[in-house]
């Protein structure tokens, strides 16, 4: 978003980083990125922020944010001479009822905000004799001699689910997020392996598009690849001098395992179970776990 203010000088603001804070209340913060040049020294300016959430389906309004009242203008030997770049967060202080209308518009999903940036320059500044001469015949752009100058614009900034989780509700303490790494053994990277990379990956994108059901059958898959992996490199029957209590765990990862194969095979078009709802809760379960086998398998293999 640009605004203009006088000959030369303008403002842009962009929207970037999004997080969540706990004070009293939960409050949403997102970065704008300001970037000033050609402003006389002095030049103040508030902004003013509004945001529209949209979820898949439900969208949200947050309305105003807290005020901001920056300084953009400054002399030379303050760095006046050169574009000036700050950022301020714009602040959202919610209720718990807003909270719980936020999750329901996100649905598990991602969300796009619809940042709107105000800007209201506060002043003139002091000017300086001899910049930015007024052009022969040229009209000062922008400037309405009756009231401040102010533009706006729209910035849109796309949420993953993750990132809403670990920036936002994790600090809300509203949930607890956690990432699994599945990273390819180096050096001993077979075809199983690179199968249940790409069946994770089909499993993940699949949940984004709302297939629960087909991403819990690409979760499936991949653990029936992992099952024949654990056979082969992880059975305590072929590890006798681990002891007991480490053949016991090997044998319960197994039956985790085939527990979770089951659980994935209840999606096939069985007719007792066409009629079964569903939903990301059951998907993310599975993608969920299969990941963390696939995460304990794939070290266990390099080790």
């Amino acid at each position: 978003m640009d605004t203009g203010t006088g000959y030369y000088g303008h403002v842009t603001i962009t929207a970037g980083n999004v997080r969540g804070r706990a004070l009293l209340d939960p409050v949403l913060e997102i970065e704008l990125k300001i970037q000033a040049d050609g402003l006389a020294p002095g030049v103040a300016a508030m902004i003013l922020a509004s945001c529209h959430v949209q979820g898949a389906k439900l969208p949200a309004d947050l309305g105003k944010a807290e005020t901001i009242i920056t300084q953009l203008g400054f002399p030379s030997f303050e760095g006046g001479d050169k574009p000036y770049t700050t950022s301020e967060y714009a602040r959202w202080h919610l209720t718990q009822a807003g909270v719980e209308h936020l999750e329901r518009v996100r649905d598990g999903g991602k969300l796009t905000l619809y940042v709107t940036p105000e800007v209201v320059l506060l002043n003139h500044g002091e000017p300086v004799p001899g910049a930015y001469p007024r052009p022969e015949g040229a009209l000062r752009p922008n400037v309405n001699p009756h009231s401040p100058i102010r533009n706006t614009g729209q910035e849109q900034l796309d949420i993953t689910a993750e990132t809403w989780a670990h920036q936002v509700l994790t600090p809300w303490q509203q949930a607890a997020a956690v990432t699994l790494v599945v990273k390819l053994p180096e050096g001993t990277a077979t075809d199983d392996h690179r199968t249940v990379i790409r069946d994770l990956t089909d499993a993940r994108q699949r949940l984004d598009a709302g297939d629960w059901k087909g991403s819990m059958r690409a979760s499936r898959d991949a653990v029936e690849v992992l099952r024949g992996m654990h056979d082969e490199h992880l059975n305590p029957k072929k590890q006798r001098d681990v002891g007991q209590r480490e053949a016991a765990i090997l044998d319960a990862e197994r039956q985790l395992i085939q527990s979770l194969f089951d659980y994935g095979s209840a999606t096939h078009p069985d007719p007792v179970l066409r009629a079964t709802a569903w939903t990301r809760e059951h998907a993310m379960l599975a993608l969920a776990t299969a990941t963390a086998v696939a995460q304990r398998l794939f070290s266990a293999i390099t080790g």
